[in-house]
């Protein structure tokens, strides 16, 4: 693993990432992750981490970061920083508190944040780890079964530090709203609560998600209403905190054009500018570009990127501050912003007065321990 992380990081990787809320990285211990880590900071990188917990047992999770930032002598980035579930509302403000005390400490520890209140994952995520284990048909297999079905039932009601239980964090069926699926029959389930599907089958809502994990074969996305406002205001706000997407990019026509996503994908960026910015002055607007620019190109170590400086490439957005603004919502997310007439990209025009032009300018970026 060590060597495999070395022959990336000469391929031009970032650094090495972790998903330790997921199955099958949430059984890797916090040694191996260390080792892993070390290699990735003999060139240059930084390890970025889905944490272990970002609710019930967030306490000890942190303390994993730093510990392994310390022990491997690396940056180390927290992605889409939250503290989810209703329990655990109002503890933003604290977290950041130990980010900036181990930050006074010497550790390079950063995070990044997305402006919405509903992560989104896997609809299987809402089934305990030992339940994916092995892979999708086994996943699958085990939903058939009447017996592991009523174990399933107990362990996804009753709250646990033992694993992340997004579902009963959510508030049950109707804090869980069916994103995309791959099984066309499926298709009106798209933009409906779980709560919603059950009724509309007249079944148990925990039965209504098995069974829908099995007609999509564990490949659904859903969103999950686990945040507060305020909390991810207080994260907004930090300094030491940039914006994220978490989410990959889409478009309006094309094969995937009919399937929908997060509203992040869409709306992220215009979201901070028009809502953060203009409308609730959150953010200085200096500050909101900053922290979608410059301060994670820096984290990255991506050099003569996220700065308008010469010799740097033209990487530059050109938006009216008067009318930018999101139009994606989580039932109909596929919706362009409005407000960004012109896209830069190295040099290049990609976006004219709103229309995508042929230009493909778009360049590979490489990590500081590329070699050629």
């Amino acid at each position: 693993m060590k060597k495999l992380v070395a022959e990336a990081m000469k391929d031009g990787a970032l650094g090495v990432s972790t998903s330790l809320q997921y199955v099958p990285a949430r059984f890797a211990r916090t040694d191996e992750i260390v080792e892993l880590a070390k290699v990735a900071h003999q060139y240059g990188g930084i390890y970025i981490t889905h944490q272990r917990s970002e609710a019930n047992a967030i306490d000890d999770s942190m303390k994993e970061v730093f510990e392994i930032a310390r022990r491997a002598n690396i940056p180390a980035e927290i992605w889409h920083f939250k503290t989810a579930y209703q329990k655990n509302w109002g503890r933003m403000p604290e977290m950041l508190r130990r980010i900036e005390t181990a930050r006074q400490q010497g550790l390079k520890i950063s995070a990044d944040v997305y402006p919405y209140v509903a992560g989104s994952t896997s609809l299987s995520a809402c089934l305990p780890p030992w339940a994916i284990e092995g892979g999708t048909d086994r996943m699958v297999a085990r939903l058939k079964d009447p017996a592991t079905r009523a174990r399933l039932k107990q362990e996804i009601t009753t709250d646990s530090k033992d694993w992340e239980n997004i579902y009963l964090g959510s508030g049950g069926p109707s804090g869980i709203l069916i994103a995309s699926v791959v099984n066309s029959d499926l298709d009106s389930s798209q933009g409906k609560r779980l709560s919603q599907v059950a009724t509309e089958q007249n079944k148990d809502p925990l039965d209504a998600l098995f069974d829908f994990i099995i007609a999509d074969h564990g490949q659904t996305g859903a969103i999950f209403f686990m945040m507060k406002e305020s909390d991810m205001q207080a994260a907004l706000k930090s300094p030491f905190v940039s914006i994220c997407t978490d989410n990959g990019a889409r478009a309006t026509d094309g094969p995937l054009a009919g399937s929908k996503s997060h509203p992040r994908g869409w709306g992220t960026y215009p979201r901070i500018l028009g809502r953060y910015v203009r409308d609730q002055h959150l953010l200085t607007l200096e500050l909101a570009i900053h922290k979608m620019t410059g301060l994670p190109a820096g984290n990255l170590s991506l050099t003569n990127r996220g700065l308008i400086r010469e010799g740097y490439f033209a990487d530059i957005t050109i938006f009216d501050p008067r009318t930018v603004i999101d139009r994606a919502t989580f039932e109909e997310p596929n919706q362009y912003p409005v407000g960004i007439n012109f896209v830069i990209v190295n040099g290049q025009i990609e976006v004219d007065n709103g229309q995508r032009t042929p230009a493909l300018a778009g360049r590979v970026l490489r990590g500081p321990g590329y070699r050629r």
